[in-house]
């Protein structure tokens, strides 16, 4: 089955693997986000959530997981605090490195 991932998606970094006839996603290998000068520092405000910040900063709530990666968020929405400094990467380095690497595709086994 042919299965089409938006560019924005985390499964670009997973493989569609299909064991016993059966398909699923393995988990995903996300690319490292490092920091670079041009990230952005945000102070978290009360009523803050990771999507809506994804939204302000790269105009789609779908990239939530790149501000979680960049800042070692796990427990989301909970890790958000008031008054946090969160690393948000820039826009250009998002649409123009970290989402362009190549996916990982599919794999038969």
């Amino acid at each position: 089955m042919a299965v089409k991932i938006r560019d924005t998606s985390r499964l670009k970094f997973a493989r569609l693997i299909t064991l016993d006839g059966v398909e699923h996603w393995e988990s995903p290998e996300y690319p490292e986000i490092r920091e670079a000068p041009d990230d952005i520092r945000y102070t978290v405000d009360l009523n803050d959530r990771i999507d809506r910040l994804s939204s302000r900063f790269y105009g789609t709530p779908d990239l939530w997981w790149i501000i979680a990666l960049a800042n070692e968020l796990r427990l989301l929405p909970n890790d958000l605090s008031e008054g946090a400094t969160l690393r948000i990467p820039s826009g250009r380095r998002v649409f123009t490195e970290i989402l362009r690497r190549p996916s990982r595709g599919r794999e038969g086994r």
